[in-house]
């Protein structure tokens, strides 16, 4: 078990969060465009529509981009609690 003054085991910890945060964002942004493809709408970005394996990738993405930032909000929660346990 490690210490909660090990700054490492912080550091590993916000980037394991931050991957499962990216991945499970990808595998939720892929489910919705399935489901968009499926019920057979287009999903409208700024006035331009898109439809079938684009929509779904560009849906893909977007919650990628969107599960890297909600994980760099984590990272930043785990830097300063690396920070804080040097003492």
């Amino acid at each position: 078990m490690p210490l909660a003054r090990d700054e490492d085991h912080w550091r590993s910890a916000g980037m394991r969060v931050f991957r499962i945060c990216v991945v499970i964002f990808a595998i939720l942004g892929m489910l919705a465009g399935l489901a968009v493809a499926r019920s057979g709408t287009a999903v409208s970005l700024g006035g331009i529509t898109v439809s079938g394996w684009q929509a779904i990738w560009i849906v893909a993405v977007l919650m990628t981009g969107a599960g890297a930032l909600f994980g760099a909000v984590w990272l930043i929660i785990f830097k300063a609690l690396a920070h804080a346990s040097r003492g």
